[in-house]
């Protein structure tokens, strides 16, 4: 039996918890602003990410149109938010200054199987898109790639600041 495993909060961990994510937040208005333009634009009832590639692939002529929506979201500038809103995450530098050196190992050995995670996603994508791309060029996807591309870039800073700050913390 595992005793104490309930604990009261201390007030800064009691706002951290109830705080609402930014990223998410924006993510989110960005994805239903892209939805909703999206159907108003086509006249389909389209209600996910999903289904506008799927509306894309069928219908190339709503290409420019639906990537233009896309481009105005900005949806695709989103990831920009979180390395500006955690950049210790991408930046050892920056972890140093953030982090106390005590907790380095335990926050790197959390963030490194996530950054490990999304970089593999981005890549996944980006091949699928390509593919995509390569049989039926889209400008939807051609943007979608180079967001993947920025994925890609962003969580392999991830990676690199977490292995670099678990081998500084062993010594």
């Amino acid at each position: 039996m595992i005793k104490n495993v309930l604990r009261k909060g201390s007030k800064a961990q009691i706002k951290y918890a109830r705080e609402r994510s930014e990223v998410l937040d924006a993510q989110i208005e960005a994805t239903n602003k892209i939805l909703g333009n999206v159907r108003d634009l086509t006249g389909k009832d389209i209600q996910s990410i999903a289904q506008v590639e799927d509306f894309i692939r069928d219908f190339p002529e709503f290409d420019n149109s639906v990537t233009e929506v896309v481009v105005a979201s900005g949806y695709l500038e989103l990831y920009k938010m979180d390395i500006e809103k955690n950049i210790e995450h991408y930046r050892f530098q920056d972890f140093k200054k953030k982090i106390p050196k005590r907790y380095w190992l335990q926050v790197a050995l959390k963030k490194l199987p996530s950054a490990e995670e999304m970089l593999y996603a981005a890549k996944a994508d980006f091949q699928r898109l390509n593919r995509l791309n390569e049989n039926s060029p889209r400008k939807y996807y051609q943007v979608h790639m180079e967001l993947d591309k920025n994925l890609m870039e962003m969580f392999s800073k991830m990676e690199r600041t977490m292995s670099r700050a678990i081998l500084e913390a062993s010594k």
